[in-house]
Parts: structure tokens; sequence; C-alpha cells
């Protein structure tokens, strides 16, 4: 039962329930203090006595400290039909029956050879909302319901169907022929278990553009980048450079104001895929100028104070500094002297003290 307790304690799940079957011939032991700990993590506990009844009373206090059921049953061949999932008030994801027509939004990488366009519509699903970071390759058309998800988790790839493969919900696809391409297209992306060659990281630093290339593996192969747009008639190559080993840079100038579209794999045509990063335009309102109204600095009230001169960015051009209106120029008052005369003063007065004829007296 502690093995139990561990195994399903940080298990994510809705329900968690142990069923003990037993005939209850056990020492006694810290069982209270054990199954209210399991009632407390939210793991049910529920008891089947099989054969005579002599530890029923046992076995009654174990499922009532578990916040389960008790069962009996006179040998092992007569055991009841047991409810596994304890009772819970949370609510459960709608089943929606009907027609419900399609659409795709997933990549040619996910469809292949398939039509995406062909999908019939389905005639059931079960509601729900898409995953932060997930993919969703197809989704119905009136309330946009992820209808085929994927996400990456770890290392491996999680990818969700919310309707049944083989049952009433699927009934109008059994005569769509990408039917069974499209499950096993899903299955070959999902359990696919190769990894890009490069992982790439995009970023810019006001007019440069830096794409970053760390090489996951031991090999020869490099990375290669294309950027895209600006105007050009060709895509406009990265140059990479290695700056450690399996590390690999490429800076391009570009105007802020841009957005820029890159595409970027290796020069193995074999290995991995093209992957498109993008990177936003600079917004047009700068966080400085995001300021509280009531706490903003009066600029031309301070330079009025000052004796400066106040300017704004249509005035700005051909702005010549007038010099301050001083009588006489700056001047820095050297401490160093002073402070050395004052040791020495100091030292002076340590000498007479220790000399003084009454210091002696007194000693």
């Amino acid at each position: 039962m502690e093995e139990a307790y561990y195994g399903l304690r940080n298990a994510r799940t809705r329900y968690k329930h142990v069923l003990v079957l037993t005939d209850a011939g056990v020492e006694t032991g810290p069982y209270e203090s054990l199954l209210r700990r399991m009632a407390r993590d939210r793991i049910s506990v529920s008891t089947v006595l099989v054969g005579p009844g002599r530890h029923s009373e046992f076995l009654v206090q174990l499922a009532d400290w578990g916040n389960g059921r008790y069962y009996n049953a006179s040998d092992r061949f007569n055991l009841p039909e047991i409810m596994l999932k304890q009772p819970s008030t949370a609510r459960l994801p709608a089943y929606r029956p009907g027609s419900h027509p399609l659409t795709p939004r997933g990549g040619p990488g996910w469809w292949g050879p398939i039509d995406p366009l062909s999908t019939p519509p389905l005639a059931g699903y079960v509601e729900t909302r898409g995953r932060p970071g997930a993919d969703v390759v197809l989704e119905t058309v009136r309330d946009r319901h992820p209808i085929l998800a994927s996400w990456r988790f770890g290392l491996g790839r999680v990818t969700t169907l919310m309707t049944e493969p083989t049952g009433p919900g699927t009934e109008p696809w059994r005569g769509w022929p990408g039917f069974g391409p499209m499950l096993a297209r899903v299955m070959e992306r999902t359990a696919s278990t190769t990894r890009e060659p490069f992982d790439f990281r995009l970023r810019r630093d006001d007019h440069r553009l830096i794409l970053r290339a760390e090489r996951r593996e031991r090999g020869t192969i490099q990375p290669t980048a294309h950027l895209l747009g600006e105007g050009a008639a060709a895509p406009r190559p990265l140059i990479f450079r290695e700056r450690a080993e399996g590390i690999f840079t490429a800076e391009i100038i570009l105007d802020p104001d841009v957005a820029a579209h890159i595409v970027a794999g290796t020069n193995d045509a074999g290995r991995g895929v093209r992957l498109r990063l993008a990177s936003d335009a600079r917004a047009d309102v700068a966080p400085e100028q995001q300021v509280d109204p009531l706490r903003a600095l009066d600029l031309g009230e301070l330079s009025s104070a000052t004796g400066g001169q106040s300017v704004t960015s249509d005035t700005g051009q051909g702005f010549v500094p007038r010099a301050a209106g001083g009588t006489r120029p700056y001047s820095v008052l050297k401490l160093w002297p002073w402070c050395l005369l004052a040791a020495l003063l100091f030292f002076i007065c340590e000498i007479a003290y220790r000399r003084s004829p009454i210091r002696r007296v007194t000693e």
C-alpha cells in the first residue's frame, strides 16, 4: 500500500483509486495514518474481502479511513462489479454530436500527399481548448475548437485527437480515402524520435540581426539560412561563422522598423526540415515614453531654470547649444593638501600631549 501511495501521489490524473483484494489475514500495522494521508492527497482506497467474513470489520475500517468502499465476495469467482472511479463533482468536457465542418491549420509537413481541404465533417467531438504552445492541425469552422493538436514534451511529442478514431464521431470519415493515410501520418510524426540537427535562436540588437545555431550532435554538418523579403528579388543568404565547437552565428544589418523573416536549415538536404524564424519590427511606442503624466518631468521648466534650451524632435535639426552665462570658469578644489596638513597637525598634537609635564606627573 505504501508503494501504491508513492506511485500515485505525483500522478497527473483526475482519479486516483487503490483497490485492495485480500483475505485480510495480515498483521496489524500503522494503516490508519497511511490511509488518512492517502485520502488527504485525494487517493481513495477501497477493499474487497475474498473468502469468509472473519476480518470484515478490519477491511471496513480501511475503506473508511481511505474514503472508499468495502465489498465482500464469498470466493474469488464471485467478485462484485466495482466502480473504479471516485465520484467527483468536476465538470467533464462536453461531447458535441452533430455535423461539424473542419478547417486545416497545419503545414504541409503534417499532411504530406493528403489534401487537407477534403477532410469531411465530424459527427461528434469533445469540446476543449488548445494547450498554450500547441500546434493546432485541425479545428472546427464554427467555434474553432481544436480537433487535432500536437506539441513537443521533453524530447518527444504529444498528439491529441478530440474524437474517436473508430466510432460514431468519425462515421463520415469511413468512406474518406485520406482517413487511413492521415492517421498513419499522425502516428509517424508523433512517434518520430529524430531531432533537428541545429537549435536556432534569433535576436535583434538595434540595427543588427543575429542568428545563432547550435549543433546538437557531433559531425561536420553546417547551418544555412536566408533572409526573405526586404524588397530583394531573391532570398539573401546569411554567412555563418563558427564561434566555438558546434556553435555558429550569423549577423546582418537590417532596419529596425522592418520585420525579418528567415528560413534556416542545413547544408544536407536529407537532414532535418527548413524552419521559418520571424522577428517583428521595432514598436512605434518606446517603453521610456510610457510615463505617468502626473509624475512626468517638465523639461521646458527644467531647461529654463538651469539656463538651458528646450527643443523638440521637430526643431532639433540644426540645434546649436549656447554656452552658460557664468562669470568665471569652473574650478576644482583639491582637498588632499588640506587633509595632509590636518594629519600633520594631529601628529604634532599627539607628540606634544605625550611629552606634556602634566601627563608625566599624573602617571
